[in-house]
């Protein structure tokens, strides 16, 4: 079941990435606490993987996945049952961007902690919201635009 929604995924990322989420896919695959919902745990997974850091070591990351997908189970399923969802794969972002937020930060505090160690290369992390800059509501005002409001 996972390969059919990760691979197309997978496809899509780079060498380290994609082996980061093989893996992690893999495992779930045999994990017994998805038993119940393994559907909907690769659904959420091949929607959020794109956008994820691959920095936490694979337990960890798995133990926070399934524990958000059971904490949101009735928003993820509402989202990918939706008949909508199958034009537009967007309805799951609002969802996602909490999981991402999520995870960045517990990557973020291993790395203060020294739980986990920089590779060397350089890393950056770009957290937006909303995904879509043209949807942001605000304007950036110019310094003289600003005065003329005070």
């Amino acid at each position: 079941m996972h390969k059919r929604l990760m691979d197309p995924v997978l496809a899509r990322m780079d060498a380290a990435q994609s082996a980061y989420f093989d893996d992690v896919a893999r495992s779930l695959s045999d994990d017994k606490r998805i038993e119940r919902n393994s559907n909907l745990v690769f659904a959420f997974l091949a929607a959020a993987a794109p956008y994820l850091t691959t920095q936490l070591p694979k337990v960890d990351f798995i133990g926070r996945l399934i524990a958000f997908v059971e904490r949101n189970e009735h928003r993820i399923f509402k989202t990918v049952f939706d008949p909508r969802y199958l034009s537009d794969r967007d309805l799951i972002k609002p969802v996602v961007g909490e999981f991402v937020m999520e995870t960045a930060a517990q990557a973020l505090a291993k790395l203060d902690a020294g739980e986990i160690d920089e590779d060397g290369s350089e890393n950056v992390y770009r957290l937006s919201w909303p995904f879509d800059a043209k949807d942001f509501p605000y304007d950036d005002l110019d310094e003289d635009d600003e005065t003329k409001n005070e």
